[in-house]
C-alpha cells in the first residue's frame, strides 16, 4: 500500500499538469489574498479573515475541478490499460484504493501546505485550524474522485463525469443551504460545503461522509472483473 501510496505521489509531483494546477491554486490565492490585505484590510479585519481564507475560497469554489482535473483516471487508467490485473497480484484490492487515496491525499497536503507558507508573507498569520479544515475539506473530493474513476473505467468518461460534478456539486450545494425546497434541503446534509459552512465540530463530519465513499469504492473494487 504505501509503495502504490509513493508511486501516485511521484508521478503527480512529476506530472506538468499537477505542476500547473499547483501554480494556478497558489496564483489565484495569492492574489486574492493580496487584493484583500491592500484594498480591503478594514472588512478582513473586522470579520476577522486569515491569509488562509482566499484559499479556503479557491478550494471551495475550484476544489473539486482542481482534484479531478489531475486525478479524474486514477484507478480507471489502471483497469483501461489492465495493470490493474498485475497489481492484484501483488497486492490487496482494499491496499491498491487506500495506496491511491493516500498518494493523492499526499499531494494535495503539500500543495495546501505550499500555498499556506506563501500566504504568510501577505498578513504574517498562520491559522492552524483554518489549515487543518483545509485538509479536512479535501478528503470529500479525493474520495468522490477515486469512486467516479472506478465507476467509469474509461479514462475519457471519468473526466467527462469529473468535470461535470466539479462544477454542479459546488453550485448545488451552496444554493441547498439557504433553500427551502424540501428536496436540497436534505441534500445539504450529503456534501461538505454545509458542514464546512457550519464550522467546528461539524467540519470534522466531512471526515465521515468521505470515510463512507471511500469504503464504497473499495467494495465496488473488490468486486470489479478486471
Amino acid at each position: 500500500m504505501l509503495t502504490i501510496c509513493y508511486r501516485e505521489f511521484i508521478n503527480l509531483m512529476k506530472s506538468i499538469k499537477s505542476l500547473l494546477t499547483i501554480l494556478i491554486m497558489i496564483g489565484m490565492s495569492y492574489g486574492l489574498a493580496f487584493v484583500a490585505e491592500e484594498l480591503f484590510k478594514e472588512l478582513t479585519e473586522e470579520f476577522g479573515l486569515t491569509s488562509l481564507a482566499s484559499l479556503m475560497l479557491i478550494l471551495l469554489v475550484f476544489g473539486f475541478f482542481f482534484v479531478f482535473s489531475t486525478s479524474h483516471d486514477i484507478l480507471s487508467r489502471e483497469i483501461h490499460n489492465r495493470t490493474a490485473r498485475f497489481l492484484v497480484t501483488k497486492v490487496r484490492r482494499e491496499e491498491i484504493v487506500l495506496g491511491k487515496f493516500l498518494g493523492l491525499y499526499l499531494y494535495w497536503f503539500i500543495c495546501i501546505l505550499i500555498t499556506s507558507l506563501l500566504l504568510l508573507t501577505v498578513n504574517k498569520q498562520f491559522v492552524i485550524v483554518d489549515f487543518i479544515d483545509l485538509l479536512v475539506f479535501m478528503t470529500f473530493p479525493i474520495a468522490l474522485c477515486l469512486l467516479v474513476s472506478l465507476l467509469f473505467p474509461r479514462p475519457g468518461y471519468s473526466m467527462f463525469i469529473g468535470f461535470i460534478l466539479s462544477f454542479s456539486i459546488p453550485i448545488i450545494s451552496l444554493w441547498s443551504i439557504s433553500s427551502t425546497n424540501i428536496i436540497l434541503k436534505y441534500l445539504k446534509f450529503l456534501t461538505p460545503y454545509y458542514y464546512s459552512y457550519k464550522g467546528g465540530i461539524y467540519s470534522y463530519l466531512i471526515l465521515v461522509l468521505s470515510s463512507f465513499i471511500l469504503c464504497f469504492a473499495i467494495i465496488l473494487f473488490r468486486r470489479k472483473e478486471l
